[in-house]
This record gives C-alpha cells, sequence and structure tokens, in this order.
C-alpha cells in the first residue's frame, strides 16, 4: 500500500489541508474518499495514518502520526553520473535502502549531456523522492547532491566529510574477487556509472582508502549494483 505523502507547510495541529492542483493530485492517485484511512507520512517527519475528513476542491486530512520516522544509518553513496532514468532508479534505490547522503559525481565514463537532464533539475528530484517515499514509507529525505567534476570532489569535497576518515569505504569493481565482510557505519559506497569509473578514477578512491568488492560475475545495471552493494552491509 502506498503511504500517502504530506508536507509540512500543508499541516496545522492534527489536520493537514491540501488545495488547487496538489489536492487534485492526490485524490486521483490515492483514490481518497471521504471517510477513507489510510497510512501516510509528513516529508522529513513522523508516520501513521490519516482519515479523509473531505475529498473535493480541497483535501482535507485528520492526523494520527504516532510513528517516528525510520532509523536511518550514515551511509553516504557515491554514483557516477548516469542517463536520467537510471537516475531516477537510484535515487528510489537509495530511499529503499535507507540512504542518509548521496553523490552524484561526472565521470570521464558518463556522457557529457547527462549533466544537463532535467532529471537534475531540484524539483524533478524532489518528484522521484516523493514517488520513492509513497512506496517505501520513508520519511526521510537523502541529501541529494551532484557534483560536475570528479577531481574536486575527491580532492576537496569527500576527504573533509567530518565522518570520513573514521568511515568504512567500499567500491564496487568488478574485476576485484574480494567480498568485504559487513561492517560497522558510517559507510561509504562507490558504484560507477553506466561504464564504471575510469582506472584514473579507480585509483583515486583506492588511494582515499576505499576496498574493492566484487558484486559477482554478472554485469548488474548502475541501480541494481547499489541494491547488491547496500544489501551487504
Amino acid at each position: 500500500m502506498n503511504f500517502l505523502v504530506i508536507y509540512p507547510e500543508e499541516v496545522k495541529d492534527n489536520k493537514a489541508i491540501l488545495i488547487d492542483d496538489r489536492a487534485t493530485d492526490v485524490i486521483k492517485r490515492h483514490d481518497l474518499k471521504e471517510g477513507l484511512e489510510i497510512s501516510a507520512l509528513i516529508y522529513n517527519g513522523k508516520r501513521g495514518k490519516v482519515r479523509v475528513a473531505s475529498a473535493g476542491k480541497v483535501v482535507e486530512l485528520d492526523l494520527n502520526m504516532t510513528e517516528e520516522a525510520l532509523d536511518k544509518d550514515e551511509v553516504h553513496l557515491i554514483v557516477g553520473l548516469s542517463r536520467p532514468q537510471t537516475i531516477k532508479k537510484v535515487i528510489a534505490a537509495s530511499l529503499a535502502m535507507g540512504v542518509s547522503d548521496l553523490y552524484f559525481v561526472m565521470s570521464s565514463q558518463s556522457e557529457k549531456s547527462y549533466l544537463s537532464s532535467k532529471a537534475l533539475l531540484d524539483e524533478n528530484i524532489k518528484k522521484e523522492v516523493l514517488l520513492a517515499m509513497e512506496q517505501t514509507g520513508e520519511s526521510i529525505a537523502p541529501r541529494i547532491i551532484v557534483y560536475d567534476k570528479f577531481k574536486p570532489f575527491v580532492e576537496d569535497i569527500l576527504p573533509k566529510i567530518p565522518s570520513f576518515d573514521d568511515s568504512n569505504k567500499i567500491i564496487a569493481d568488478t574485476k576485484s574477487a574480494e567480498q568485504v565482510k559487513p561492517s560497522n557505519k558510517p559507510l561509504y559506497c562507490s558504484v560507477g556509472a553506466e561504464k564504471g569509473w575510469s582506472e584514473y578514477e579507480l585509483s583515486r578512491f583506492l588511494e582515499l582508502g576505499f576496498k574493492p568488492l566484487s558484486l559477482g560475475k554478472r554485469v548488474l545495471r548502475v541501480e541494481q549494483a547499489v541494491i547488491a552493494m547496500l544489501a551487504k552491509f
């Protein structure tokens, strides 16, 4: 069952009011009817149930948000910038697997056109996060940042993240036979784009302490590699 996602600005006291296009969209996608009770969550907030008090030009919901957000470990996911449809699937996988921070990084193996993809616009990223929240029940959005240059990311950004030095670090590598054992968080995971990381990029990750991890003999799609890797931890 999909969760109805409510934005904090729509909440007042123990009610939520949705109006205009937002009301129309929610009625259509959740088949809302007066008196219906369904699972819901507040964006970056609690989870619970709502009862539909009215479902017309204005949707009024009575809230019973009694559950805290799902527990989330500190998991940083680094993904080579990929094609638009893959970006959407990686965002969905990130919410399904409880990722806290998601970084899309331009790679020499990525198509230059990916940087101008509409999938990277803030409003479209938020739309994909909302759709994933509806499916997974995850109410806390990951922090999603796009970096258009690889070298500044690995030299100036990544090593300066407070938890980086004391974290566990792994990178998917099809040439590796190593099977890294599950370890504690915080965790940093790296997955290349469709063509993988270049030899230079792989070497830079290894210099930073990333351990190569084999995900098996079969070639996986980017979003499949993300899930396969995170499922090991």
